[in-house]
């Protein structure tokens, strides 16, 4: 177990610990858990919205801890055929994580192949 400070309070007190898959070959998703300055129990953090543990990749935690604000990839086009794009928005200040979806539907090429969405 190695701490980092994820939720950028300057302090190290949280942990990323593996939370299952949710399909078959999608990487496992994952939860960071710790203290912060409001909450001194050891809590999963959530999207700052709901009660629910905030799920990421562990390589998109990884880019929540390097950086905020920082938009990340929760769903790709094609992923299982889906046919939107899911991004998440996670950023951070004194009272802790927030996180937000944004669903964009993905094109199609002449021969059926997916595009991704626009930027």
């Amino acid at each position: 177990m190695r701490f980092f400070d994820y939720d950028h309070d300057g302090r190290a007190t949280e942990f990323m610990l593996l939370a299952g898959s949710i399909m078959c070959t999608t990487p496992k998703d994952a939860i960071v858990v710790g203290l912060d300055p409001r909450n001194r129990k050891l809590h999963a953090f959530t999207d700052g919205q709901s009660l629910d543990p905030l799920y990421l990749r562990p390589g998109n935690w990884e880019r929540v801890r390097s950086h905020v604000p920082v938009t990340v990839v929760e769903w790709e086009c094609g992923n299982h055929a889906a046919e939107e794009e899911r991004d998440v928005r996670v950023t951070a200040d004194s009272i802790g994580l927030h996180a937000s979806r944004v669903t964009r539907s993905c094109g199609r090429r002449s021969n059926g192949t997916l595009l991704a969405p626009p930027e």
